[in-house]
């Protein structure tokens, strides 16, 4: 049975998962919700999880999932044992780690981020070296390359009879502004044609048709604003029933979907990286 400890997969062997002449003691642990699809999954978390093992390589990279019904359905689908926030943060106890960085995949600071926070930092005290990275979404400069890094891994698709429309999850907390937010900074950039909807919040699918009418374009390409590609993409996003796909095609649309999470964009990934350059670097000041 694979215990997803570290970054790589078990298909993925061939890479070097540790060094103990370099990362004894040091450790950075991605914190994602998780997804049940494996091959999103490894072209996504697993894409952050590498870039975050290449970009500092004196650390271990290792994973924790918060979606408890994941990792349910894993262990008893897959037996693939990923852990809990928790099992991950004892096991770095258990196993002499000093200095930890948790960074999180997720893009806003929402709800679900500040649980997984308020957990984590109840650890703290077990390590000499302790921080948290931020989300995506967190300050000006995220918002411009979140927007530089979208428009350039979508721009083959693009025309001037397309929009393109983003799907992002949407959240009951104040943090759900920023999907307004970066629907601002796509247009104040010189991307007129991006339009933000959410699948359980605001903006929603409404605004995302109003929006569509009113640039009168033909088609409209659907982005996930999603780490993975996997149930929200597939069922609420690209669907055959009930899906954002089938109403706008109602609508007139000429509909394409891009079935690509967030996490495997290059220019996210970099965001990340800086997130966690900067919490390390809060250690030193």
């Amino acid at each position: 049975m694979y215990h997803s400890r570290c970054v790589h997969t078990a298909e993925d062997r061939r890479m070097k998962t540790t060094d103990r002449g370099n990362t004894e003691g040091k450790a950075i642990l991605t914190v994602s919700f998780g997804t049940s699809y494996h091959e999103t999954r490894e072209k996504t978390i697993g894409a952050i999880e590498r870039s975050l093992a290449a970009a500092f390589p004196e650390y271990e990279v290792r994973r924790a999932f918060t979606s408890r019904r994941i990792l349910e359905k894993l262990r008893a689908r897959d037996a693939l044992v990923i852990d809990s926030v928790e099992e991950a943060m004892e096991r770095l106890i258990q196993d002499g780690i000093r200095t930890v960085l948790v960074q999180p995949t997720h893009i806003i600071g929402g709800l679900e981020y500040e649980k997984m926070a308020d957990l984590v930092r109840s650890y703290q005290t077990s390590f000499s070296e302790f921080c948290v990275g931020k989300p995506l979404l967190s300050r000006d400069i995220d918002y411009d390359e979140a927007v530089y890094a979208v428009a350039e891994e979508n721009r083959i698709f693009c025309s001037s009879q397309t929009a393109v429309v983003l799907m992002g999850h949407g959240t009951e907390h104040a943090a759900n502004m920023c999907y307004e937010r970066l629907e601002k900074r796509f247009a104040v950039l010189g991307y007129q044609n991006y339009i933000l909807g959410t699948v359980e919040s605001v903006p929603s699918l409404d605004h995302v048709r109003r929006r569509a009418k009113a640039l009168g374009v033909r088609r409209l390409l659907l982005v996930p604003f999603l780490i993975v590609a996997g149930e929200h993409v597939l069922r609420d996003m690209a669907g055959e029933t009930d899906s954002w796909k089938e109403k706008l095609q109602a609508d007139g649309f000429e509909v394409e979907c891009i079935l690509r999470g967030l996490g495997e964009y290059g220019g996210i990934q970099k965001i990340w990286i800086r997130h966690a350059e900067e919490a390390l670097q809060g250690l030193q000041d």
